[in-house]
């Protein structure tokens, strides 16, 4: 699909490493964003560290989305 973006989010949760997930088009997600997203079976709050182009030949498995955008 033309046009998708990957963003690579810092979590507030404590967790050690950065995670990707997709950016849905109607948000306006921008590096330094706080937002929230899925992780495990709740939300959790982080920043927006880098955005990409989406490569589905990085993905090993399928990116959920962005729930909100809580600041820009």
């Amino acid at each position: 699909m033309e046009g998708r973006k990957t963003a690579v989010i810092s979590l507030f949760s404590g967790l050690d490493k950065d995670l990707s997930y997709e950016i849905d088009e109607r948000l306006s997600v921008q590096v330094g964003s706080m937002v929230n997203v899925p992780l495990r079976n709740t939300a959790a709050a982080g920043i927006v560290k880098k955005i990409e182009d989406f490569d589905p030949a990085k993905q090993a498995f399928k990116l959920r989305k962005i729930y909100s955008l809580v600041q820009p």
